[in-house]
């Protein structure tokens, strides 16, 4: 029911693009490269990471529950990120994996 309702939502409100660009502040020839459905726990709101500031990907299995799978996402200037509950996990760790590999 879920995903239902985040359709719904980005339907009605122009996109993920267009929902990228109402959310940060970003510049015109900014574009989201890719979206994943999931969690973060952060008291400041949506976050943001520039492809150029990506340090680390690492994808992480909870000991006790295999089945939560985690992705620790660190910047260059340290902070980290644990980004939890993705719909397509698999996929995620792919694609931030190639965008840290990639020169931007």
């Amino acid at each position: 029911m879920a995903r239902i309702a985040q359709s719904t939502k980005v339907l009605a409100e122009g996109g993920y693009e267009k929902i990228f660009h109402q959310s940060f502040e970003t510049t015109p020839e900014e574009k989201l490269e890719k979206s994943y459905a999931c969690y973060l726990s952060t008291s400041a709101g949506p976050v943001i990471i520039p492809l150029h500031q990506l340090k680390a990907v690492n994808p992480s299995t909870s000991k006790t529950n295999p089945a939560e799978k985690y992705i620790q996402v660190i910047s260059v200037d340290s902070h980290e990120f644990w980004f939890i509950g993705f719909v397509n996990y698999d996929s995620a760790v792919a694609v931030l994996q190639e965008a840290l590999q990639s020169p931007v």
